[in-house]
């Protein structure tokens, strides 16, 4: 907290300080919620894939045999991406879950 000296001539009553203070506390609480956020979203990635018809149909497949949202399985699927050291990329078979 800051102290503000009081005005010449006044007796230090600061009206209002309880509500400016109530403000400043949750304006505080609010930015650290928002960077803790965004040291969270770090690792994750936003995006948006174009599949062919056939895969669009494999993918809607199995998420509704599963009970899921298409992009919940394509999430799984890259979960389990596994890369060699020679660049080979293979999915190990899974089956998809909530």
């Amino acid at each position: 907290m800051v102290d503000v000296p009081a005005r010449a001539g006044s007796r230090g009553v600061c009206l209002g300080c309880g509500e400016r203070d109530e403000r400043r506390r949750q304006a505080l609480e609010r930015h650290a919620a928002f960077m803790e956020q965004r040291r969270q979203a770090v690792h994750e990635v936003d995006t948006w894939v174009r599949l062919s018809a056939g895969a669009g149909r494999l993918a809607r497949e199995a998420a509704e045999r599963a009970g899921m949202r298409p992009e919940e399985v394509l999430a799984q699927l890259v979960e389990r991406v596994a890369v060699d050291a020679d660049g080979t990329v293979s999915v190990p078979p899974f089956t998809p879950h909530r």
